[in-house]
């Protein structure tokens, strides 16, 4: 019996035990729980982007475990060419305390530079309690706005050139950017008759909407030899504020022309008259023996009735003279003398009709020296223009004119328009203002930042006053201050004279050298 009694006493503690064991284990499976918090981590979001398209993310932080995360610290760690757009920053730091079960989260927006591929975000969530990494990779697809430059890679000095801008938005919607081109020292820009040490423009871009913006520009005499960067750069602009840039250099060679021609041919031609002088320098050491000199007119739109050619007589020549429709002067220059420069002064009178007007006429002047291996073209252009002037005056309404300023300031523009052709007999004006003016009043209609003004009669010799007043708004610039950008404000007009329609750009009429109290008014033709 004692032996059944010592069994049964076994078999109880044999039970007791485990479960016991059992107790024990769970107990340390909660215990090893409660150490090592679950926590999960997810970011919302686009997956499949383009560079320069504003993405907005969420991160979502999830406690699952049934304990408080206090003091849990978030790192993001962004890819290089990736810009946050509120601190700028590559890592962005998130702190929160998190009860159990509690979501909570964190929103960040952004955009990709430059970059194609799979590119990661990186995540780190930790505390005294837990220490965790997680990765989101997103594939980026280097196609939002592209932006090239058909840029020479080698220049001479003195040689007027075109280059190409071309501009495209691969994203689907309307993007406003602004295009610039930053100084270089002897660079010069020519556009819209208006000449330039850099140039910028604000620019809508329509989803898919490609452009090419055309320029000229020159190199001047005082450059330095040898590589030339030009800088310019793509400001993505959004509710007045330039958010980020996409950056971009063209480098250039400068070389030394053996053979510098240049002219001082008027950029616009009035009454028919045209006097203009074209300077051919020897820029070598050597004497050019047995070179040729042209100079042709190509004028598909007028003839000229007198052609007077003279020169310095620093070469021997010898000429051949064709006039036609177009006009050819071929001298011979036996005897070339280094660091020479000949000159030729060259007087036209022209029969324009009024179908000419704001038509282009070029003029061709080319050197060549077979023995030594020279060929030098130069073309330049002037423009039959129409008869028509505009005065445009400028008054500051607040004061004295500020360069810099937090506020909208009231400015008041008046433009004169006198007509002095006999077959006009109206007018209609269409100005369009930069997106940041503001026009206030005016004796015409306002249409979207346009204003459009008609007259139904206008008398020859007749001016016309037409005062506009507009408000400047203030414009965040890439260090934070606040500018009127009153040196770029420029308007662009669209004259209708009895059914001829010309293009006319005001120009630059805000200086930011000066005050505008002291602003001259201008005369611009066209």
């Amino acid at each position: 019996m004692s032996f059944l009694n010592f069994l049964r006493k076994s078999l109880i503690f044999l039970v007791l035990f485990f479960f016991l064991a059992i107790i024990l284990f769970y107990w340390s499976v909660n215990q090893k729980l409660e150490k090592v918090p679950e926590l999960k981590v997810s970011l919302n979001g686009p997956q499949t982007v383009k560079t320069f398209k504003i993405l907005d993310y969420r991160i979502s932080l999830i406690n699952h475990s049934n304990v408080t995360l206090k003091n849990l610290k978030i790192n993001v760690f962004l890819p290089e060419n990736f810009l946050e757009l509120k601190e700028k920053k590559r890592l962005i730091t998130f702190e929160t305390d998190l009860k159990p079960a509690e979501q909570k989260f964190f929103d960040f927006s952004g955009v990709f530079t430059h970059g194609e591929g799979i590119l990661p975000i990186k995540i780190n969530a930790f505390n005294d309690q837990l220490n965790q990494d997680f990765t989101f990779d997103v594939n980026v697809k280097e196609e939002g706005i592209e932006g090239t430059i058909d840029f020479p890679k080698e220049l001479e000095r003195q040689k007027e050139f075109q280059f190409k801008v071309t501009l495209k938005n691969n994203l689907d919607e309307q993007e406003d950017i602004l295009f610039k081109i930053f100084p270089t020292l002897g660079f010069k820009i020519f556009k819209n008759e208006n000449i330039y040490d850099s140039f910028e423009e604000k620019l809508t871009l329509e989803p898919g909407q490609k452009i090419d913006l055309l320029f000229n520009g020159i190199f001047e005499k005082d450059s330095l030899e040898g590589q030339k960067e030009i800088k310019a750069s793509i400001f993505f602009i959004k509710e007045n504020q330039i958010l980020f840039s996409k950056d971009f250099s063209i480098f250039v060679n400068l070389i030394e022309s053996p053979i510098i021609i240049s002219s001082d041919l008027p950029q616009k031609i009035k009454d028919g008259q045209l006097n203009f002088s074209i300077n051919v320098k020897n820029n070598t050491s050597k004497i050019l023996d047995s070179s040729t000199l042209e100079l042709e007119i190509i004028p598909d739109y007028f003839v000229p009735q007198t052609i007077k050619v003279s020169h310095n007589g620093i070469a021997t020549f010898q000429e051949t003279i064709k006039v036609n429709w177009s006009y050819e002067r071929t001298s011979d220059l036996l005897k070339f003398l280094p660091e020479k420069t000949l000159t030729f002064s060259v007087s036209i009178m022209t029969d324009l009709k009024k179908d000419y007007y704001n038509l282009e006429i070029p003029f061709k002047v080319f050197f060549e020296n077979k023995k030594e291996g020279i060929k030098v073209e130069n073309i330049f252009t002037t423009k039959v223009i129409g008869q028509v002037s505009i005065k445009k005056e400028i008054k500051f309404l607040q004061g004295e004119s500020p360069l810099k300023a937090q506020k909208e300031s009231l400015f008041e523009l008046l433009i004169n328009v006198k007509p002095t052709h006999e077959d006009i007999k109206n007018l209609n004006l269409t100005f369009s203002f930069p997106y940041w003016v503001k026009i206030i009043e005016s004796p015409g209609s306002v249409v979207e930042g346009n204003f459009y003004f008609k007259e139904d009669f206008v008398k020859n010799n007749e001016e016309l006053q037409i005062p506009i007043k507009i408000s400047v708004r203030p414009f965040l610039n890439q260090v934070g201050e606040n500018l009127l950008l009153i040196k770029d404000l420029s308007v662009s007009g669209e004259f209708d004279f009895s059914q001829e329609r010309f293009n006319v750009k005001l120009g630059d009429i805000f200086s930011g050298d000066k005050d505008i109290k002291n602003f001259q008014a201008g005369v611009v033709s066209f």
